[in-house]
C-alpha cells in the first residue's frame, strides 16, 4: 500500500471527535482541500461521500499527513473505524485539490459503500460537513 495522505471530510477533520481518537498526534500536518466532482451526504451522526465526476460539485475536507513510522497501525485503525470490513465505507485513491489551487495531491478518502448507498438521501449542499454542525 502506498503511503499517502488521507482526505478526511467529517469526524476525522481537525477539532471534530474522531480525530482526537484516530488523529491526534499521529500526522505531521493538515491542510485544507477539497475533491472535485463529488457530494456528501448526511447520516446523523456522520456524513459520507460519493464521488459522481460532475465539475460543479465539490466536498470540502483536509488533508493528513500522517507519521510514516506509524503510517499502516494509522490506516488499519482508520480502516477498522469506517468499517471496511462490512462494506460501509470503502477506501479509495483520489485527487484532491490543496485549498489554495496550487497542487493537486493523489490520497486515500473513504467513500460511501455498498452497505450504506441505498440510504443516501440526504444531501448535504454546501459540501462541508462543519456547516451543518
Amino acid at each position: 500500500m502506498e503511503k499517502l495522505p488521507v482526505f478526511v471530510y467529517g469526524t476525522l477533520r481537525s477539532e471534530q471527535p474522531n480525530y482526537v481518537y484516530y488523529l491526534q498526534g499521529k500526522v505531521t500536518a493538515v491542510q485544507p482541500a477539497y475533491i472535485k466532482g463529488a457530494v456528501l451526504y448526511n447520516f446523523g451522526p456522520f456524513p459520507g461521500l460519493v464521488v459522481t465526476g460532475e465539475a460543479n460539485q465539490q466536498v470540502q475536507g483536509e488533508l493528513m499527513f500522517l507519521d510514516q513510522t506509524h503510517y499502516d497501525e494509522i490506516m488499519a485503525d482508520l480502516d477498522y473505524l469506517e468499517d471496511c470490513k462490512n462494506q460501509v465505507y470503502a477506501r479509495r485513491e483520489i485527487e484532491v485539490q490543496t485549498a489554495l489551487a496550487t497542487a493537486t495531491i493523489r490520497a486515500w478518502v473513504y467513500i460511501v459503500g455498498p452497505a450504506l448507498l441505498d440510504e443516501c438521501s440526504d444531501l448535504i449542499e454546501s459540501g462541508d460537513w462543519l456547516t451543518l454542525l
